[in-house]
């Protein structure tokens, strides 16, 4: 399968909600719900998936010294991340599309570590492992499959840091810091 605009990449189902992954025209994430009765609580949806996927010691550090500098350094830095990340994830799936593996591993590479340095260990891994193959020259193993886990995965952290941007103290004591 080759990723078009709104082709979709990815579905995942529990209970009564469907999640659709597709990408839109400019080769972003989308997110679709079908819930029938279900109505999701967007908050709460968020703060769960900030939990399972943000480390709350590297908030808490960024907190710290926001608290410091009297600087909002948590909102900056996950600003930048959040719009960093988008246009590096449609560069990264354009170059697995070609096989440029110099331009993955250089991407990959990159998303790794900021997404390190704002606590999304789980998609740093993921990172991790394209720069791996791209290094090794895996062409199997960097396909669709791999772009629409990447997606799918960057999509939901962008979700969570997004939260704790908008909520940083109240996640951060619903965690326990």
């Amino acid at each position: 399968m080759h990723l078009t605009p709104q082709t979709e990449i990815g579905t995942l189902a529990g209970g009564k909600r469907t999640l659709n992954i597709t990408l839109d025209l400019y080769g972003m994430p989308k997110i679709h719900s079908t819930q029938g009765s279900y109505h999701a609580d967007k908050t709460s949806h968020a703060q769960d998936l900030a939990t399972q996927l943000i480390d709350p010691e590297t908030i808490a550090a960024f907190q710290q010294i926001s608290k410091s500098k009297n600087k909002n350094i948590v909102q900056l830095i996950l600003g930048k991340f959040l719009n960093y990340s988008q246009s590096a994830i449609t560069d990264l799936n354009t170059q697995v599309h070609v096989l440029d593996f110099k331009a993955i591993e250089l991407i990959a590479h990159t998303l790794k570590s900021s997404s390190a340095q704002v606590g999304a260990f789980s998609l740093s891994k993921l990172f991790e492992r394209i720069e791996k193959d791209a290094e090794t020259e895996q062409t199997d193993s960097l396909n669709d499959t791999i772009m629409a886990e990447t997606i799918a995965l960057q999509a939901e952290v962008h979700q969570a840091l997004e939260y704790i941007a908008a909520n940083t103290d109240e996640w951060l004591n619903s965690v326990g810091h």
